[in-house]
């Protein structure tokens, strides 16, 4: 059993301990000032940059394809969930012109607007989004199980960014290039640098509690994510490699759905810090799939 169950071990373990936190709440000019120092990395140039990286990840033609392929090689060994996830997936990404005005905030054309309605309005009737929006609200009323998830977003993001090479699975390949190119970026660094410090203040989970549920189930791990429908919060029987594109494939659609929640809640800066969450589980990921591919060169030199 992955962090999965565990995370479900600690939904219930935290919720005695729920009222006592909620009696420690911090001030008000504490969470603002968590806030205002969220606004400020948001207003960093390096930010604009990331931004436009996520749209090579949303809008490269190979991430549909991957999609369609993991949809047609799992079949039936996926849960409703998985396969809803996976549909939402497409749906979000079957406009890449109109989602890449929207993530970077250029103004849409009319046919965009009614493109993206008509994908908003096909995601709000998704059982997958539902759930988890559903496990996000769940996740807001347990302190301690977000904390834990919070935590593991950090230890992800120490993690040295590995170097993979997937040659004869060219969609998979496209798409792990695609984030790992925002990894290695520069700005990217720059914002996880700024960010780090704040996941750790002692009191970000009381700042991120309040944030809309899409926001809040997108720190969970992916393994937990994908493993929503499952009795127990056990494993997915699937084979490694599918198991981890489907990892893979529900951390981007964790991330492409934050950034259209953010368009709907402008106020919330707390769309950076997804960003942040879903790169780190990025990280972990692509060294699962250099151990499962045995084809790297982990510590970068080359060799």
């Amino acid at each position: 059993m992955t962090g999965a169950g565990a995370v479900g071990g600690s939904l219930l373990a935290s919720a005695r301990f729920s009222d006592v936190w909620a009696r420690n709440l911090p001030s008000q000019a504490v969470l603002q000032n968590l806030r205002n120092q969220i606004l400020a990395i948001q207003a960093m140039p390096a930010w604009t940059t990331v931004r436009q990286l996520l749209v090579n990840v949303a809008t490269d033609p190979a991430l549909p394809v991957l999609t369609k392929t993991t949809l047609q090689t799992a079949g039936t060994s996926l849960t409703g969930f998985q396969r809803d996830l996976l549909e939402a997936l497409l749906v979000m990404t079957t406009d890449p012109a109109a989602l890449a005005a929207t993530i970077t905030g250029t103004p849409l054309t009319k046919a965009q607007r009614f493109m993206m309605n008509r994908v908003m309005g096909t995601l709000s009737e998704n059982p997958a989004i539902h759930r988890l929006i559903q496990a996000g609200a769940q996740l807001k009323g347990h302190p301690a199980a977000l904390q834990s998830d919070v935590d593991q977003v950090i230890a992800n993001s120490r993690l040295s960014v590995p170097s993979l090479s997937i040659p004869n699975n060219l969609p998979l390949a496209a798409v792990v290039g695609d984030n790992l190119a925002v990894l290695n970026s520069s700005a990217f660094g720059q914002i996880q640098q700024a960010l780090i410090p704040i996941l750790q203040n002692p009191d970000f989970v009381a700042f991120l509690r309040p944030q809309s549920p899409v926001m809040v189930a997108s720190f969970m791990p992916p393994a937990t994510m994908i493993a929503l429908e499952l009795p127990g919060g056990v494993d997915p029987i699937l084979p490694p490699l599918i198991f981890t594109t489907l990892q893979v494939l529900g951390a981007i659609a964790g991330v492409i759905l934050a950034l259209l929640d953010f368009i709907a809640l402008p106020e919330e800066a707390v769309v950076v810090l997804t960003v942040v969450a879903f790169e780190a589980a990025v990280t972990y990921l692509s060294q699962k799939l250099v151990n499962l591919l045995g084809d790297s060169d982990g510590d970068n030199d080359g060799d």
